[in-house]
């Protein structure tokens, strides 16, 4: 990666997570002014009939013996054959062992031999603020719509200010210090195969924020998934 783009991606993570601590305080204060419903009597359950339990997508993720903070992404399948004309999807998955309130990533393929389709949410936040209502919450997507650009190789949310496409960002709006934990999908990304040939998918630059707004994840990585046509 050139040094102009590491910079920029930078800039970019930055800006994400001064957006989420704007949302934050502005999601605070609205959810701030609605009147709060009667607390449910001693020994019954509140009648929302929302879950609280947080849903375990995968086996949650240990704490180390010592402590340390564990978190990951990645791409799945690592590694695929299709057929030209055969359409394909590669999930981008989230693992951690503290609660996280937000994720970015810039995604890349090889122009010419697949071509993305769509991209979708997944569930990892989405199931979180859904069973989690006390207080509300919500996964909100930043740079929606979801922008393609076949061309350059490129997905991603739609940039404010260029109309171009920039990182895939999502945030959990919530006035809870807390978020979900473990494994789970953070976006299915749907391809098709187009030509003969191999392909690579790549994570470029991803990060995970914790329930401060804290970047987790070392800069400047890159997470790559192989997809060979035929």
């Amino acid at each position: 990666m050139k040094a102009y783009e590491r910079y920029a991606f930078r800039r970019i993570t930055t800006g994400v997570i001064m957006i989420l601590a704007i949302a934050l305080v502005v999601f605070t204060a609205s959810c701030n002014s609605q009147p709060s419903a009667p607390a449910a009597p001693t020994g019954q359950a509140a009648s929302s009939g929302v879950p609280t339990a947080l849903p375990v997508h995968k086996e949650a993720a240990p704490r180390t013996a010592t402590g340390k903070t564990e978190v990951g992404m990645s791409l799945y399948p690592a590694e695929q054959v299709v057929k030209s004309g055969q359409m394909f999807t590669v999930q981008v998955l989230i693992n951690s062992n503290v609660p996280v309130k937000g994720s970015e990533c810039f995604l890349s393929f090889t122009p010419g031999v697949i071509e993305c389709t769509a991209i979708k949410d997944g569930t990892f936040f989405k199931d979180w603020s859904t069973s989690h209502t006390d207080p509300p919450s919500k996964a909100l997507r930043m740079g929606d719509p979801v922008k393609i650009d076949n061309g350059a190789g490129r997905a991603g949310g739609t940039n404010a200010k260029s109309g171009e496409v920039g990182g895939l960002a999502i945030v959990l709006m919530t006035q809870a210090q807390d978020g979900p934990i473990g494994s789970g999908v953070v976006y299915t990304c749907h391809f098709e195969a187009i030509a003969p040939g191999e392909a690579r998918i790549k994570l470029e630059n991803p990060h995970v924020a914790d329930v401060e707004a804290t970047p987790l994840l070392a800069p400047e990585a890159i997470i790559e998934a192989r997809v060979k046509v035929e």
